[in-house]
């Protein structure tokens, strides 16, 4: 019997050959946001893998919604022809094209992670630009302060990614994902830590909820209705005065999306407490859940022999081992905290690599 794993997945119109996701992975490589040679070569690898679906990277719906000088964008037309190129490599081998967007907020003008990941400054050679936030203020105190977002700037940036998932679709994507997760815009102003407005988009808990699912509904009415749409969202905050995602993944399903991506807390390291939550997150919205904070060495998993499982987070459900093993037939072993050398060594044991 064919493992689930392996099995079809129908999404609205659109059917996944297998469950297998390759998850948005930025390559801080693009040029004012443009595709290149880069880009086509780590897409080519996946395209030839046997995915089910490959997304690309967190695209910015705004020039100054990107994290870092090198992020991807969709703000503009010129940007479509890469993005089809992409879009076209994975659909020539079968697998269905998905791309991220999102807005980073007051997460954005960083430099890139190999040059430090921390905020630009003004007189370097890839000068710093303002970033927006719900409110004015810094995430950390020796960052500086976000601008607050006026209502018509919101009012703008709603149209933005309406714009975006509208271009999009013109390069041959079947599948977006919002980004709702990672302290970038949308879960700023979810979050209570991030959003201190006294106005419709802040205080409450709908308030604060009001730009997410005005972005989710502008985007869900600028795609087409046959085609599926996916939201990431942050597990928990991870600290006093916070939300979990249970409080905001039933309204994404009222508005049609049909998959929610779970990640771990946002402001801190995940501690056994999150368990709770994040369990019961995955059991009553069916969240995807393997895979987060994970390291998976497939080793012999493709022969369906046995998968080390490294650095089991505490945030991850007790039983999640038990049902991946059942979905898949393969049998797994938690290699907790181990080094590289003893996950290798376990590989090689178990008659993998």
């Amino acid at each position: 019997m064919t493992p689930q794993l392996f099995t079809t997945l129908r999404l609205r119109g659109t059917e996944l050959r297998n469950r297998i996701v390759v998850s948005p992975m930025c390559q801080y490589s693009a040029v004012e946001g443009y595709i290149q040679d880069w880009h086509l070569q780590h897409h080519a690898r996946f395209a030839l893998g046997g995915y089910g679906a490959a997304f690309v990277e967190a695209t910015a719906v705004t020039r100054d919604g990107r994290i870092t000088h090198g992020c991807t964008g969709l703000w503009e037309d010129g940007q479509i022809e890469g993005m089809a190129r992409i879009a076209g490599m994975y659909r020539d081998h079968g697998a269905v094209p998905g791309i991220q967007l999102g807005h980073a907020g007051r997460r954005a003008s960083m430099s890139r992670p190999w040059e430090g990941n921390r905020p630009l400054a003004l007189d370097g050679p890839d000068p710093a630009w303002p970033t927006v936030g719900p409110s004015a203020l810094p995430e950390r105190e020796d960052y500086p302060a976000p601008r607050e977002l006026t209502r018509s700037e919101i009012e703008d940036l709603v149209e933005a990614f309406g714009a975006a998932v509208a271009r999009a679709r013109r390069a041959g994507f079947d599948v977006v994902e919002l980004h709702g997760a990672h302290g970038y815009l949308l879960h700023s102003f979810f979050s209570p830590i991030s959003n201190r407005r006294e106005d419709e988009f802040g205080g409450s808990l709908d308030r604060r909820m009001r730009l997410p699912l005005l972005v989710a509904e502008a985007v869900r009415a600028a795609w087409p209705d046959e085609l599926p749409l996916f939201y990431r969202v942050s597990s928990v905050d991870g600290v006093e005065g916070a939300r979990s995602c249970r409080h905001s993944a039933s309204r994404l399903w009222t508005v049609g999306f049909e998959l929610t991506g779970l990640r771990p807390p946002t402001y801190r390291h995940p501690t056994a407490g999150d368990r709770g939550t994040t369990n019961m997150t995955i059991e009553r919205w069916r969240l995807g859940a393997l895979g987060l904070g994970l390291w998976l060495v497939a080793g012999a998993a493709a022969a369906q022999e046995k998968l080390v499982i490294s650095n089991w987070d505490a945030y991850m459900p007790p039983d999640l081992l038990e049902r991946f093993q059942a979905a898949t037939g393969i049998e797994a072993e938690v290699a907790v905290h181990a080094t590289n050398e003893e996950i290798m060594g376990k590989v090689t044991a178990s008659g993998g690599m």
